[in-house]
């Protein structure tokens, strides 16, 4: 490639100019003869009179103004335009005319050629007799013939070159007077020329040439495109050099002028002079002061080119210094872990000088100072596609061995191998036998076909650019084995060393699928230096990536976002991402509300969702009167449910540190489920210990580990109590009968694709079924009760209240204790059974289970937190009260009355009170006949007028005596009345009612009785 580029640019533009020597040894001769008969010409012409002080170039035959203008028209055709001004020609160019031809006094043949005015004098003439050319014809072949020759031994092409006489010629840029006819050069003669001189005017000929050339003549491969090669280097940025020789003979004053094609312009030429910058470059030599025979004044001078960009077709424009030139992706393809491959695939932009120098690829060495900044993508399609590259360079040249040592120290066990690099023809949006707008469409401006196949491109706003690179690919020789679980579990045990590696060896895909899906989220930084050290030395600016296909048989982890792979990057514009980030291929959402039994527990919003359900069931109450006792039979549970958790801060930075992080936002409950179910099978489960006073205690995670802790803390709990009935609180105790049950509920095995918080941890503590007996002392009448939270609080105000001041109302379904006719109002607010360690205050619910017949009445609750459920539609007969606190800082009225159905009164006295009930009915009854004959008695004697002489007023109540007392009774019987002066008695006086408290109505619409009435106490 370097010679034939070389010979493109040494051939295009300046071989051509070693024509001149050819062309400059045209010597015209004459024969020796005299002037007078010489200068007497058929036509009428007369010769200027020779005068050698009028000779410019009096050691040569020969003097000759010339201008030599090459213009590319591209690569494979120039223009050469040639403008000779002949003030003297050489004779032996002429033949037989002027070989001996006298130019007067002082002329030597052999020293002096022929000047224009004879040349011009004898232009019509026959060269050598009849039928041969004439001396102006024999000028202008010998011309043609000269630069024909010169140009086809230079070029190697056939070239036609046509010459003939010009009235005008332009020399470095100033015009010389030319003229060819005989008749228009002397005072002597009807001309514009004042002078007489036989060297001017000049007589002038011109000469065009088109060069058409072809690869033999720059000696490049004859399936090379010279043209598209030369701008396509030119529009990749590369500044072509030219050094070249300039030639002039003597005699010649030669002026040369270098036109680039239109898509070309000059950065610079070397020397200087003369230049005119970009348009041409121009020089000079001027040998007129040569002798004849000497040898031909040579200029070596060169000239520097580069792309002339415009609107339609820029020049490739890269800034290395942040551009990358190549990528190289690794792929680890995990998805079968125990059949893993590794691939690596480098897409090749643009390839840098210095990288081109390392590896050993020349594509521009015309000159010292040639250059190219860079190759694209299109560039190394070029050279392959011109035989200046082969397959094996690249191959051989890109670093893969280094590259293979870097990708086996990211794994263990036996290195692997890697496969031959292969260039890969097409490939994705690129390869080495891309065609434009045939594998991609709109890359290029220009026409491509599968017959005429663009493999770059040089029209167009695409042109030489690296939008489709070169791919190269190599790939393992053999699947291998390469865990990701043994990579995280490496992980997870730098970041805590109190983790056994026993432990961690019993974790499985199972295990983390349902860990991940869980909601952990791993990151692990691998750090700037990892994924440079894949990068080979010598290296182009280059992007690394590795690409890690996850696990899919199953597929039980997953990267950021859910994808199926993780991608790292080492970015040569400084943009890295070497952190790997992993989470579970379906992972738990927490952001839903919990539900128990139609009941929401927890809102979507809540990150901690835990419960707390206190069952109390008083299945039996009874009044023993002759004992004077009460007894109570119960029985308890508490209930508590963890379904989710936020993890507290200090837990997240513990598992955090600068190289690795686990994470987890919300911990449901099958979390704690697997933990419980890998403590099962690992030799040393996950323990912890808390105090409970001055004694600690141990908690093994695992199912026998629990169970095993749920008794302890039964036993202990019901030591606690039978330790606080021996103690001395004022009255006498005996707890030995009651116990508490700790129990663990059911610990599942969470679905690893599955993981909810629908099946909650529950731990419930329990209190069999235990009958209390209450005696009190009659004789002081005394109780107390304590209170310590909100509930006990209530229920002692509304017993206070009750035993001050209470209505009752006696009814078809019993007796009702209300405050005055409305319920007992209440302000419930959270008791506040807040766990620290969780940070959260459970859904607190209170499940009150009353003794048959004794019931609530109109319980309203302002935050409709009460659910009462009628005694008949529970199978135990008694009323059941769901009661569900409000959450901490808010609050709840409610109100209630109490009520006393008539069948648990009956119940409790019917055996004690059922003889002494029916003699007091009787004499009840007894008593109720003698009251009515008595009103009937005392209605007649008010009836009867009262007629006593003694009374004129009517007599005062207290003079009349009807034989009742005070109290009430009679004094004597109707018998011994006698006989009664009849007088009118006065109204009758009706005493007081005993003052009580004011009784509301009774059901039967009359006035309610004090309740000592209403017993018969009075």
């Amino acid at each position: 490639m370097r010679a034939g580029l070389k010979k493109i640019h040494s051939a295009s533009l300046m071989t051509l100019l070693l024509f001149l020597p050819a062309v400059l040894v045209l010597v015209p001769t004459a024969s020796a003869t005299s002037h007078e008969s010489l200068c007497i010409f058929p036509d009428g012409g007369i010769c200027d009179e020779w005068d050698r002080n009028d000779d410019q170039t009096p050691s040569s035959q020969t003097w000759i103004n010339s201008q030599y203008n090459f213009n590319m028209i591209d690569t494979s055709q120039v223009n050469l335009t040639m403008v000779w001004a002949i003030h003297e020609f050489e004779r032996e160019s002429f033949g037989d005319v002027f070989d001996l031809f006298d130019l007067g006094t002082g002329s030597v043949p052999s020293r002096d050629g022929i000047p224009a005015d004879y040349i011009r004098n004898y232009i019509g003439v026959e060269s050598a007799g009849s039928g041969t050319p004439t001396v102006g014809e024999k000028l202008l072949s010998e011309a043609e013939g000269i630069i024909v020759d010169m140009l086809d031994s230079g070029f190697g092409a056939q070239t036609q070159a046509t010459a003939e006489f010009t009235e005008s010629a332009i020399v470095d840029g100033s015009p010389i007077s030319c003229e060819s006819d005989p008749g228009k050069d002397t005072n002597d003669e009807s001309s514009s020329v004042s002078q007489d001189n036989a060297y001017w005017p000049a007589l002038c000929l011109k000469v065009s040439a088109t060069v058409n050339l072809d690869a033999s003549a720059v000696n490049i491969d004859s399936d090379a495109d010279i043209e598209r090669t030369y701008r396509g280097l030119l529009i990749m940025g590369a500044e072509i050099s030219t050094g070249f020789t300039l030639q002039s003979p003597a005699g010649h004053d030669s002026n040369f002028k270098i036109i680039p094609p239109d898509y070309a312009q000059i950065v610079s030429v070397t020397p200087a002079a003369g230049i005119s910058l970009p348009e041409y470059a121009s020089w000079s030599i001027n040998s007129k002061a040569q002798p004849q025979g000497a040898p031909d004044q040579t200029l070596d001078v060169s000239l520097r080119m580069k792309y002339k960009a415009n609107a339609s077709t820029p020049a490739v424009a890269v800034d290395t210094s942040s551009e990358r030139g190549v990528d190289i992706e690794i792929i680890l393809d995990m998805r079968d872990e125990s059949n893993s491959k590794l691939a690596v695939e480098v897409a090749i932009y643009y390839i840098d000088a210095d990288t081109m120098d390392r590896w050993g690829i020349d594509l521009v060495a015309l000159s010292e100072d040639a250059s190219i900044p860079l190759v694209t993508a299109d560039g190394i399609r070029l050279a392959k596609h011109n035989g200046m590259i082969n397959d094996s360079l690249l191959k051989n040249s890109f670093p893969t061995d280094a590259l293979a040592m870097g990708v086996n120290s990211l794994l263990e066990g036996n290195p692997v191998t890697m496969t031959e690099v292969e260039i890969e023809p097409t490939y994705k949006d690129g390869g080495m036998d891309f065609v434009h707008n045939v594998d991609a469409t709109d890359s290029c401006d220009d026409t491509s076909t599968i017959i005429e196949p663009k493999y770059y491109c040089i029209e167009g706003g695409g042109a030489m650019n690296m939008d489709h690179p070169i791919y190269l690919t190599t790939e393992s020789n053999a699947p291998f084995d390469f865990s990701l679980m043994n990579m995280i579990k490496d992980m997870i045990g730098n970041l805590s060393e109190d983790i056994p590696a026993s432990n961690l060896d019993i974790l499985d895909s199972g295990d983390l699928e349902a860990i991940f899906n869980a909601g952990l989220a791993a990151e692990l930084d691998l750090g700037e230096s990892f994924l440079s050290g894949f990068m080979p030395d010598g290296m182009p600016p280059t992007d690394m990536m590795l690409t890690i296909m996850l696990p899919q048989n199953p597929a039980w982890i997953a990267g950021e976002n859910g994808s199926g792979q993780i991608v790292l990057r080492d970015n040569f514009s400084g943009e890295d991402s070497t952190r790997i980030k992993l989470q579970g291929s379906n992972p738990w959402q927490w952001n839903h509300p919990i539900t128990d039994g139609g009941k929401e527990i927890c809102s979507m919003y809540q990150k901690t969702c835990t419960s707390l359900v206190v069952d109390f069931n008083m299945e039996d109450f009874s009044i023993n009167e002759w004992s004077q006792t009460v007894t109570l039979t119960v029985s308890a549970s508490i209930d508590f449910k963890f379904y989710r958790v936020e993890v507290p801060p200090t837990i997240s930075d513990m598992l955090t540190s600068d190289e690795a992080s686990i994470s987890f936002d919300v911990i449901p409950a099958d979390m704690i489920h697997l933990i419980v179910d890998m403590g099962d099978r690992m030799a040393e489960p996950f323990s912890t210990s808390f105090d409970i006073g001055n004694e600690s205690y141990d908690v093994e995670f695992s199912r026998d580990g629990l169970n095993s802790f749920g008794t302890s803390m039964g036993d202990i709990a019901t030591d606690m109590i039978h330790a606080f009935g021996d103690k001395d609180v004022g009255m006498e105790m005996d707890l030995t009968e009651l116990k508490v049950k700790v129990n663990i509920g059911e610990i599942p095995v969470p679905n690893p694709s599955s993981v909810s918080d629908l099946t909650p941890v529950s731990i419930s503590v329990k209190v069999p079924q235990t009958t209390f007996s209450l005696a009190l002392d009659m004789d002081t009448q005394e109780a107390s009760i304590t209170t310590h939270s909100a509930v006990e609080a209530t229920l002692a105000n509304a017993i206070y209240r009750l035993t001050n001041e209470f209505a009752v109302n006696a009814g078809g379904e019993g007796i009702v204790f209300d405050d005055g006719g409305k319920g007992f109002e209440a302000n419930i607010e959270n008791p506040g059974l807040e766990l620290d360690q969780l940070n959260t205050t459970p859904d607190l619910t209170l499940d009150l289970k009353l003794p048959k017949g004794l019931l609530f009445h109109d319980f309203k609750s302002t935050g409709n937190n009460a659910v009462i459920t009628d005694p008949s539609k529970t199978e135990s007969g008694q009323q059941r009260l769901v009661y569900t606190f409000p959450d901490p800082g808010e609050s709840d009225t409610v109100s209630f009355g109490f009520k006393i159905s008539w069948w648990f009164i009956i119940g409790e006295i019917w055996a004690y009170v059922a003889i002494p009930v029916l003699l007091i009915a009787l004499l009840i009854y007894k008593r109720g006949q003698k009251k009515k004959r008595k009103r009937e008695l005392k209605d007649e004697l008010i009836s009867k007028e009262y007629t006593h002489p003694a009374f004129e007023k009517e007599v005062p109540e207290f003079a009349i005596d009807d034989g009742i007392s005070s109290e009430g009774h009679h004094n004597v019987t109707p018998d011994e009345w006698g006989e009664k002066e009849e007088v009118k008695a006065p109204p009758p006086v009706v005493q007081d009612e005993p003052k009580g408290p004011d009784m509301p109505a009774s059901p039967y619409g009359k006035k309610g009785k004090s309740f000592d009435d209403m017993m018969g106490w009075e």
